[in-house]
């Protein structure tokens, strides 16, 4: 993903797959603030205007369109923050819980899935004597 603010412009966009060209557009979220352009048929950029005043237009789009809003506010906001230049975002899919109690994702260690009185003591000597040395 990536997102560019003109500040000029005071113009956000951000681009949600590469494509070399636009389709179309799709139905305006907002005729005066927000507009989505297409690529086969599916979102390919959001452009919105005075994004400072309007990032909840995102949400609106999100909403429609099945997008992450979280990433897509995340983009508006680091694009914001670095106006007049390009912000690229790698968002990975959210982590969803796992379907059946007890069976732990993969490539997780039972210990950091077990409750803090459940998890084997770690042995605190060392720090302990770090920390007594510090107080004389």
């Amino acid at each position: 993903m990536r997102a560019e603010h003109d500040r000029e412009a005071d113009a956000l966009s951000i681009d949600l797959v590469q494509a070399e060209h636009w389709d179309g557009a799709d139905e305006p979220i907002d005729d005066s603030y927000c507009q989505v352009a297409l690529a086969d048929r599916r979102s390919a950029n959001i452009e919105l205007l005075n994004p400072e005043g309007h990032l909840e237009l995102l949400d609106r789009v999100a909403e429609r369109d099945g997008l992450d809003r979280q990433a897509l506010r995340g983009a508006a906001r680091a694009a914001l923050e670095a106006p007049d230049r390009v912000v690229e975002l790698d968002v990975s899919p959210a982590t969803q819980p796992c379907a059946l109690i007890g069976r732990s994702p993969p490539n997780v260690p039972a210990e950091r899935l077990a409750l803090p009185s459940q998890r084997p003591r770690r042995r605190l000597g060392h720090c302990r004597a770090i920390r007594h040395r510090a107080r004389r």
